[in-house]
């Protein structure tokens, strides 16, 4: 199977996932789904403007939980109202 092929498939079986389940997710992909890049992302938590990682995989890989990231995005939105 090919390298996109692969990803084709990851990405629905992350489609798949039902909405409470605690799906961690890289930096990377939260920068995607807030559509900045990964260095602001970087520059967001050390400015404590955005939250710390729930867990880090081996040390140095960090993951945050949908709901952190929803919370997150949640509050933003309160604070603009």
């Amino acid at each position: 199977m090919s390298l996109k092929a692969k990803a084709e498939v990851n990405q629905r079986e992350i489609l798949a996932l039902p909405a409470d389940c605690q799906t961690l997710l890289s930096k990377a992909q939260v920068a995607a789904a807030l559509s900045l890049s990964v260095r602001k992302v970087e520059e967001m938590i050390s400015a404590a403007e955005f939250p710390k990682p729930d867990l880090r995989i081996t040390g140095n890989l960090p993951r945050w939980r949908v709901g952190t990231l929803n919370a997150w995005i949640d509050a933003q939105s309160s604070k603009r109202n």
